[in-house]
């Protein structure tokens, strides 16, 4: 019995080597050396806010209904490790990921699913901000459930809102799409208009999946006046695209936009190719002609090459990223030989806006 016992923990070194068990989460030792020795501690610090906080909330019908699971997941199954090179995460200013469906794995550093891996070149934002370790282990634990950015309901980002951040009006936002079923989806008009208020009340990144979801849910109800309205609520103060589409829509709102709008100076850059973007938003919502739009698309995106390369200021990398973001709004009717003619510009595009 003990021979056998012994090769079994032999063989299970060998699979996940580097890793013990704390209190049931197998941690790496780079996560102890690049965070400290408290690392563990912090994480199950973050575990036992996050569930003890749904614990509180409605959670009937919703994904998190079953607490059993999340919890289940934080004795004996999670790994986390902090040496993964920054080259693995979709970004360097990303904090963390995790996996989200069995099978899921990171070969060249053991990690198998269910588990998290921390950007340990993020290091001194995770120590400048007390709790932050544990705030992302619990947002991460929840992507375990099958939940990502972008293409479910962003429950994620809103659960660690409602549960770790202490601005009342954030709070209430994020704890609304945390405790609530959205059965039609994420293009619903009532999760977009939910969704846009906690946009509005963060300064994450989690605006950049949103916008996604707002410009593609147009296309699915391209007659929504609430969509509309939330996309030019979205990035009014980001994105001129959104200023002449007030403009040309402003007889169907009564909302404070078209003061915003009428205070707003375009540079004279900007507003060329935000005309040409209303063209080609105009043959989406109105022509339903995706062709003509992806066309002006291809155009606006060489010329905005050009002047990428001449011109290194901010106006330059703002025209870029409207460009780039007004892709994703037809990207999913273009054919195959358009996606990859765009594609390429796309990725020039954001090389150069770095």
């Amino acid at each position: 019995m003990k021979i056998i016992f012994l090769a079994l923990f032999v063989c299970g070194l060998a699979f996940a080597e580097g890793y013990e068990n704390y209190d049931g989460v197998r941690i790496h030792s780079s996560c102890l050396e690049a965070f400290g020795n408290d690392f563990p501690a912090k994480v199950q610090e973050g575990f036992k806010k996050g569930i003890a906080c749904l614990k509180t909330l409605p959670l009937e019908k919703t994904p998190l209904e079953n607490l059993k699971n999340l919890e289940e997941n934080y004795q004996g199954k999670i790994m986390i490790a902090c040496h993964e090179p920054v080259e693995g995460f979709s970004s360097p200013t990303v904090d963390a990921h995790a996996s989200g469906y069995d099978g899921q794995e990171i070969p060249g550093i053991g990690l198998v699913h269910p588990f998290m891996s921390f950007n340990a070149s993020r290091k001194d934002i995770f120590l400048s901000r007390p709790g932050f370790i544990g705030q992302v282990a619990f947002h991460e634990s929840i992507h375990h459930l099958g939940l990502s950015h972008g293409k479910s309901i962003e429950y994620p980002y809103a659960c660690e809102e409602c549960c770790f951040n202490d601005d009342p009006a954030t709070k209430e936002a994020a704890c609304r799409i945390c405790q609530s079923d959205y059965p039609q989806g994420v293009y619903s008009e009532k999760y977009g208009v939910d969704l846009e208020k906690l946009v509005n009340k963060s300064n994450f990144w989690i605006s950049f999946d949103a916008g996604k979801i707002l410009k593609r849910a147009i296309l699915l109800h391209p007659d929504s006046v609430i969509f509309r309205e939330l996309i030019l609520d979205y990035d009014l103060y980001s994105n001129p695209l959104s200023i002449l589409s007030a403009r040309l829509w402003k007889d169907q709102f009564s909302s404070p936009v078209i003061t915003l709008v009428s205070q707003r100076e375009i540079p004279e850059l900007i507003l060329e190719f935000a005309q040409k973007a209303l063209e080609a938003r105009l043959a989406i919502f109105d022509e339903k002609n995706f062709e003509k739009a992806s066309m002006i698309y291809e155009e606006m995106q060489v010329q905005a090459l050009v002047e990428l390369r001449v011109v290194d200021d901010k106006k330059a990398r703002r025209l870029g990223k409207a460009v780039m973001d007004d892709i994703d709004t037809v990207w999913s009717e273009l054919t195959e030989e358009k996606k990859t003619r765009i594609d390429k510009n796309y990725s020039e595009i954001k090389n150069a806006i770095k």
